[in-house]
């Protein structure tokens, strides 16, 4: 398909239908191009281009033409036509047009890593806010830097407010870390740990899962923590505990 073109070319275009996709393997001055992956150059385009198929009434006259393979990843992504100079093509505006198109295909990659990183991180950030659970990335000071968005809803706050805050000022609103925290000294000795934790101020007993993620030279970065509400769970378990031994008191 047309990517781009000048200013007069469909200006001039008196085509009935101006199309926007054409096959190259349709076209044997194009397809010689992208075949012979080199440029093609047509300074008498009617006496060079005669066994080619004909211009449909209405195109625009080409008197001379100059195609050119556009090559990136060791493939052709496109072929640039450039028509009706009013002398003779050369090798040097072969040279010219091909140093403007790799600058071009430069951008346009740039771009589209861009578009690519900004997709890959809306589909990281939808995955991360589907997990159910309290999901915090967390510094290894446990300074929060990323919340999902059940931890969001649990703490009824607004989004971006859980960043920047410690944990033990989340969890237990308090203003120095917790002095029984379990999880800075089993990461100091394994890559990941779990522990029950119950947040009296909060009402709940949670699993935290914890894992470590190092950086280049192994040591902690941050850590990902997972906290799953088991306080439904430990209740009935702690309600069983009591009822059997009631029975078993007779």
């Amino acid at each position: 398909s047309i990517s781009a073109w000048s200013q007069q070319v469909m200006t001039n275009c008196r085509l009935d239908h101006q199309p926007l996709q054409f096959s190259i393997a349709g076209s044997k001055i194009l397809s010689a191009a992208a075949q012979g992956r080199k440029p093609v150059i047509l300074n008498d385009y009617r006496q060079d281009a005669a066994k080619a198929k004909n211009l449909p009434d209405g195109h625009i006259g080409i008197v001379r033409l100059l195609t050119i393979p556009v090559l990136a990843g060791g493939g052709i992504v496109a072929v640039a036509a450039i028509a009706n100079k009013a002398t003779d093509y050369t090798d040097d505006d072969v040279r010219h047009i091909e140093v403007f198109l790799n600058s071009a295909q430069l951008v346009i990659e740039r771009k589209q890593y861009e578009l690519d990183l900004v997709k890959a991180k809306e589909e990281w950030q939808q995955s991360f806010d589907a997990i159910p659970d309290l999901v915090t990335i967390r510094d290894k000071d446990m300074r929060i830097l990323r919340a999902n968005k059940a931890a969001y809803q649990f703490f009824g706050v607004e989004p971006g407010w859980l960043e920047g805050r410690y944990c033990y000022e989340v969890f237990r609103n308090l203003t120095s870390p917790c002095p029984e925290c379990p999880v800075i000294g089993s990461l100091k000795d394994q890559k990941s740990c779990d522990e029950i934790i119950t947040y009296e101020n909060l009402g709940k007993t949670f699993l935290m899962y914890f894992a470590a993620i190092d950086d280049e030279a192994g040591k902690l970065k941050y850590f990902i923590n997972i906290a799953k509400d088991i306080t439904d769970q430990k209740r009935m378990e702690e309600e069983l505990f009591q009822a059997q031994k009631m029975d078993a008191m007779g």
